[in-house]
């Protein structure tokens, strides 16, 4: 069963990136040979995703932009009940805000995979969209389990179109392990309990 499980997203307001952890995604930061429509290591996807200028990066040179419908993926190795965790740089971008009144979105997602690349379990983060205050920059974390089957993890971002003006930017994308997990899940990919009680 392929299950879609919203989780709860961590907003954070900083000026650099946290943590020291390896990051498992290549060009996680757009700065290899940015091109439009065209991002080394990534799969882009819809025809209004682009690499944008230094002026709307968080950190760098270059981040992604996103007028309309559109998904950036990336695909790594992944192992089962081991711990990730997810995180990017996402900004409603002052010089091009969402509209008030408009209904565009966007979401990260972790999607884990088997070994024939079918998804078996995804977790996503709550609607980005015009709530975040135009002109900052935010980080949106994801931490999750892989589940028993894992052998891949696509790492998503997918702009939703809809209504009204504007655009979003992500930049400085990191993917961590974080160690083995106890969490497990039957067959169905459907979180078991531990049995302990608290």
């Amino acid at each position: 069963m392929f299950l879609k499980v919203p989780v709860t997203v961590v907003l954070l307001f900083a000026a650099g990136i946290c943590g020291a952890a390896q990051n498992l995604l290549l060009n996680p930061s757009f700065e290899e040979v940015p091109a439009l429509q065209e991002i080394d290591d990534w799969d882009v996807a819809g025809g209004d995703v682009f690499v944008t200028w230094e002026k709307e990066a968080h950190a760098g040179y270059y981040s992604v932009k996103f007028w309309w419908a559109g998904r950036l993926s990336q695909k790594v190795k992944g192992v089962p009940s081991e711990k990730y965790e997810l995180s990017a740089w996402v900004s409603n971008p002052a010089s091009d805000p969402l509209a008030p009144n408009g209904s565009k979105f966007a979401k990260l997602k972790i999607e884990f995979l088997n070994s024939d690349m079918h998804p078996i379990y995804t977790a996503s983060s709550s609607n980005i969209d015009k709530s975040f205050e135009a002109g900052r920059w935010f980080r949106v974390k994801i931490v999750e389990t892989a589940p028993a089957g894992t052998a891949y993890i696509n790492v998503v971002f997918r702009m939703f179109g809809g209504t009204g003006a504007g655009s979003l930017l992500i930049d400085d994308i990191q993917l961590t392990a974080a160690g083995k997990s106890n969490k497990t899940f039957d067959e169905n990919g459907k979180k078991k309990s531990s049995g302990k009680i608290k």
